[in-house]
């Protein structure tokens, strides 16, 4: 899938506007989540592909297919005025790019290749 048949995807979705801010990620699961998986015996990896956009005032965010090629069930969809801190950073030893988006009640944790660094920052700095 080329990158203009993302965003039309995405615009239909209401994943981003007109400013075409979307980006491939990794939506971490809580440690909850994770050591269920582990007691059942499934070996998932840190979560589930996903996609995170800006649309108008709201951070929203998709997991994708199988096949990790298209946004298809809304994760979570976040209003800026909600939103408390937000930062891009590194992660443990500097091995992975992190996105994280705190609210009074969430905590999100988005992972992120290096090559998406550039629109993540956007992203972040969208966010008012």
């Amino acid at each position: 899938m080329g990158n203009n048949d993302l965003i039309q995807l995405a615009k239909s979705l209401e994943l981003c506007d007109e400013r075409g801010l979307v980006a491939k990620c990794v939506i971490a699961y809580t440690g909850a989540h994770q050591a269920a998986n582990i007691m059942f015996g499934r070996t998932q990896g840190a979560g589930s592909d996903g996609f995170i956009g800006i649309f108008k005032d709201q951070v929203v965010c998709f997991e994708t297919n199988t096949m990790g090629t298209k946004p298809t069930k809304e994760r979570f969809r976040v209003s800026f005025e909600f939103i408390t801190a937000h930062e891009v950073k590194k992660g443990f030893l500097g091995l992975n790019n992190q996105l994280t988006i705190s609210t009074e009640k969430d905590f999100f944790k988005l992972y992120f290749m290096g090559k998406r660094r550039p629109m993540i920052e956007q992203i972040n700095q969208a966010i008012v």
